[in-house]
């Protein structure tokens, strides 16, 4: 072999080499910032839920009273972005009954079987994540989802959430979009996923949306959008504008409005036989905030469609109506509260609001809230000749511990009466108490 062949030789070789030195050095560089970027979180919520009916022949069925107690274990898991560019998010949850009856269930704290014995149960599942070019993620699988069209509850001790596919912009901090495609869901009380169907189909939920924060409009003009649709049922569509003004050193308003309309499509609206097949709803509001204290008031009005006039499979209430899966998607009007919505057809509805903050009253992690909603149900909308109440008060306080061993451990305290009167001779009124303590406490793992 001449002096060349052998140069060329040596240099393929050292060339090989430094080539899987790099690739090396890359795969570990990129295995390091998916490790050191990752987070496990364990957070612990425990849930007392007791719930007394009076007169409740008025939704069909006996008074009742409804008590569960569960202890949650939630451990939620995001990876770093390897090599800049892909990523993982994963959860398991599990709800341990601690108490609960047979037949005293579905208050969405334990699941209730087909029997109704009230039992334990839990749900897993993962998600891929992927850098789009710095300019957006894009997250497929299983995960929580927020917005007007489609939304996870978290308000008992498991959360619902999704199966489908979500791209969200990051280019901008005063822009916001997002698209989502949702193939399923599964509830707070359910352990599976089930498919979004119609008429026995599998029919997806297609949204999209995004909001836009004007600046040199008080602290910045926030405008929202949203539009979704599920093929052979309903589309729907949600726009809302928010500002805020520092009127004075300490002093704070806050305005805003919402606009929801939804509307039968495809097969659904073929197949309607009644009227009407939309339905709009819209609410305003305002707060001020002073020092330690918060007044606010809203306006929340449904369109009024006549009885026997519209589809009371879809438009019983103005929330979405996605077809099949296990959804919880709520609603998203400010008098949409404990228990009511106050959105039935028809319904105009005023609340009173005030929070108070003890932070600068010398007990810091102590906040208390009242509020109390009046609504009124048009007569013609259930054809009926008065109009229906619905009211309902709310009571709630926190407290979180600032320090010490115990530091970021919180109560909740949360009490509603509700009551709707049908205003009609002979006919009983519907009466609530719910009350609800919660503790949480959230530990990082790393």
């Amino acid at each position: 072999m001449n002096a060349f062949k052998i140069s060329a030789l040596a240099a393929a070789v050292v060339a090989a080499s430094s080539v899987s030195s790099m690739a090396q050095a890359d795969a570990s560089a990129a295995w390091d910032q998916f490790a050191d970027d990752s987070k496990l979180s364990l957070h612990l919520r425990n849930f007392y839920h007791d719930r007394d009916r009076d007169n409740n022949d008025f939704v069909d069925g006996a008074d009742q009273d409804q008590t569960s107690w569960a202890q949650a274990f939630r451990f939620d898991f995001s990876s770093g972005m390897a090599g800049n560019l892909v990523g993982v998010d994963a959860f398991g949850y599990y709800n341990q009954k601690l108490m609960g009856d047979k037949g005293e269930g579905g208050l969405g704290t334990l699941r209730a079987n087909s029997s109704g014995k009230q039992t334990s149960h839990g749900k897993a599942g993962a998600a891929l994540k992927l850098n789009v070019a710095d300019v957006a993620v894009l997250k497929a699988g299983d995960f929580r989802m927020s917005g007007p069209m489609v939304n996870d509850s978290d308000s008992r001790n498991l959360p619902s959430v999704r199966e489908g596919a979500q791209i969200r912009s990051t280019f901008s901090e005063s822009l916001n979009l997002y698209a989502q495609m949702v193939t399923g869901g599964s509830a707070k009380t359910s352990s599976n996923t089930e498919d979004y169907e119609v008429d026995g189909d599998k029919e997806a939920v297609y949204v999209v949306g995004g909001d836009y924060t004007i600046g040199g409009v008080g602290n910045g003009l926030l405008i929202s959008v949203a539009g979704g649709k599920q093929t052979n049922n309903e589309a729907g569509y949600y726009a809302a504008v928010d500002v805020d003004f520092d009127i004075a050193d300490g002093m704070n308003l806050a305005l805003g409005s919402q606009y929801g309309y939804k509307q039968l499509i495809g097969n659904a609206d073929d197949n309607n036989t009644f009227k009407e097949d939309d339905i709009s709803w819209y609410d305003v509001g305002a707060s001020l905030s002073f020092g330690p204290a918060k007044l606010s008031a809203s306006y929340q009005a449904v369109e009024q469609q006549d009885a026997g006039q519209y589809d009371e499979d879809h438009f019983d209430t103005s929330s979405f109506y996605w077809g099949g899966g296990n959804d919880d998607t709520g609603f998203y009007g400010r008098n949409s509260v404990q228990i009511g919505d106050f959105n039935a057809n028809g319904e105009t509805s005023w609340q009173v609001r005030g929070d108070l903050s003890f932070a600068d009253l010398g007990v810091p992690g102590l906040s208390l809230m009242a509020r109390y909603i009046d609504g009124t149900i048009d007569k013609d909308s259930v054809g009926s000749t008065d109009d229906v109440d619905e009211t309902e008060l709310d009571l709630e306080a926190k407290y979180k511990i600032q320090d010490g061993a115990a530091k970021g451990l919180q109560f909740h305290l949360r009490y509603a009466q509700y009551e709707v009167d049908p205003n009609l001779a002979g006919a009983k009124k519907f009466e609530l108490d719910d009350f609800r303590f919660i503790t949480s406490y959230t530990l990082s793992v790393f």
